[in-house]
């Protein structure tokens, strides 16, 4: 095969045929590593700077900008408490009323049936009836909706839904991601040698070479 390289086209295809052409490819890939690191070079003295000046601007706000976004989390994480609370109270009321009305309809539904007992009693049997029938259809009234208190124009509070590990051993295995940081950074410690279940060591060999 004949050896060929392109140093202008990425991607360039590779053949070497014998060892002459694998020193032209290594003098070649000496040659391509310089140009990278030129270029390279190039490029951090022009965005060096640039990067130095946003360093800079980020420093300047980023003091007074933490000190707004903790206000910001102090003063919702109140008034989301003050919500719930305030909600928490009008439920309560709501379901008091409530209880107060079926207890209503309760002692109104007794008071028919006593008396429908005392007619019946007396020999008075249609009397009886009837009262147990007005018995029979008392339906407790529904208490009357106690609204939350206007909130503020523009304001409205979002359900921010998220998840919290409670117990790492039992979460479903589709959402586990392995550490690849960590387990890369052992194979290369143990040269491959360490037996990790579910795991295979993969060596991918790259050319170190400096110039002369």
């Amino acid at each position: 095969k004949e050896y060929e390289v392109n140093l202008v086209i990425a991607g360039a295809t590779v053949a070497i045929a014998n060892h002459e052409q694998y020193e032209a490819a290594n003098s070649d890939l000496t040659a391509i590593k310089g140009k990278i690191k030129e270029l390279d070079d190039m490029r951090k003295a022009i965005t060096r700077p640039i990067d130095e000046g946003k360093r800079r601007i980020m420093d300047l706000f980023r003091y007074p900008l933490d000190r707004l976004e903790n206000a910001k989390a102090a003063i919702s994480k109140a008034m989301i408490a003050w919500d719930q609370e305030q909600e928490r109270k009008r439920q309560e009321l709501q379901a008091r009323l409530q209880r107060e009305a079926d207890e209503k309809a309760r002692k109104e539904q007794e008071r028919l049936a006593a008396r429908a007992a005392k007619a019946a009693e007396k020999g008075q049997t249609e009397k009886a009836e009837a009262l147990l029938e007005q018995a029979a259809e008392v339906v407790a009234a529904t208490a009357p909706v106690i609204q939350a208190p206007p909130k503020p124009k523009g304001q409205a509070i979002v359900d921010n839904w998220k998840a919290e590990i409670v117990d790492v051993n039992i979460v479903p295995r589709e959402y586990m991601i392995p550490d690849m940081v960590s387990l890369n950074k052992i194979m290369k410690a143990t040269k491959g040698k360490i037996n990790i279940p579910g795991v295979k060591a993969v060596n991918e060999p790259f050319i170190s070479n400096r110039a002369a």
